[in-house]
Order: C-alpha cells, then structure tokens, then sequence
C-alpha cells in the first residue's frame, strides 16, 4: 500500500511539473488553453508532498497567484 502512495504522490509531482509547460506554450498557440493549465499546477501541487506545496507560496512569482486560487494553503 506504501507504495502505491509514493506513486501517486509522484504522478501529482509530474503532472505539477508539466502543466506550467503546456500553459507557457498555450500563451503562443492560440489552441492551447493558458490559464485551466496554471490552475492545474496549483491543484497538483497540492496534491503532492507539503515540500513542493511550500516551494509553491515560496516562490515570489507564483506566490500571488498561488494565493488567489488557493486561500487554504495560507
């Protein structure tokens, strides 16, 4: 069951990971949606460990962001 866990917590961490990236790209191609991509990365990284959820609000650029669309987090 343990590992099961870490597998899901580690397929939250990727998808984290992967969604600034299709939202970075959706800001040149106008068929890839930006902002639902950024609102994912938020949701994931709640999802996952409390590291990366502390790494989130840490960081200047997201930290307004992160507060607007997760006020449970503060």
């Amino acid at each position: 069951m343990a590992a099961r866990g870490k597998l899901t917590r580690g397929l939250w961490i990727a998808l984290g990971c992967a969604c600034p990236g299709l939202g970075t790209i959706g800001v040149v191609l106008p068929i890839l949606p930006t902002v639902p991509f950024y609102m994912a990365t938020v949701f994931c990284f709640a999802k996952s460990p409390s590291v990366c959820t502390t790494g989130l609000l840490a960081r200047a650029s997201t930290r307004s962001v992160s507060k607007d669309l997760w006020p449970a987090a503060l």
